[in-house]
């Protein structure tokens, strides 16, 4: 598993979902996304920003994020397996939780992990201020960063800033 993160971007800000995600929109179809720790600056439509969950194919997530100009100040996006039901993926009993953002040590501990544990991909919108991406497929993580001059090793970005 790798890991990136987005801090300086040339356009606009870290966590507009059109420009992040288009560098891996293949992979984006290939998965069901739940939306989870949501917060929104404008929400056109209500698909997505709901409190609680959004649950969107990879297919409605790029066109609502390809059509609209969406900030997410924050956000947890999981990539599960289309064949997985969503009755599988929300837990089942009060000690269950969902992926969230804000206030999560987690997100910057080594080695990190993704925090749904059916999720193959996860990317965090953190405060407006940057994005991480996780991922399984490490060729996911190279084509993304790839896309982003500024982005960096998230390993490595952790190391620097927790010693």
């Amino acid at each position: 598993m790798r890991g990136s993160i987005l801090e300086k971007y040339e356009h606009k800000y870290f966590t507009y979902m059109g420009p992040v995600l288009a560098p891996i929109e293949e992979y984006i179809r290939q998965y069901n996304w739940l939306i989870t720790d949501c917060d929104i600056y404008w929400r056109p439509d209500e698909r997505v920003g709901n409190p609680g969950y959004d649950w969107l194919s990879g297919d409605v997530l790029l066109e609502i994020v390809q059509q609209y100009d969406i900030q997410f100040v924050w956000g947890v996006f999981s990539a599960i397996p289309k064949d997985v039901p969503l009755e599988r993926v929300l837990p089942g009993d009060a000690s269950g939780s969902l992926p969230y953002a804000d206030c999560n040590p987690n997100l910057w501990t080594i080695p990190f992990s993704i925090q749904h544990p059916l999720a193959e991909i996860e990317i965090v919108a953190f405060d407006s201020s940057f994005t991480l991406i996780k991922a399984k497929n490490n060729a996911l993580i190279e084509r993304w960063a790839a896309a982003f001059p500024f982005a960096e090793d998230l390993e490595a970005y952790i190391g620097k800033h927790t010693k």
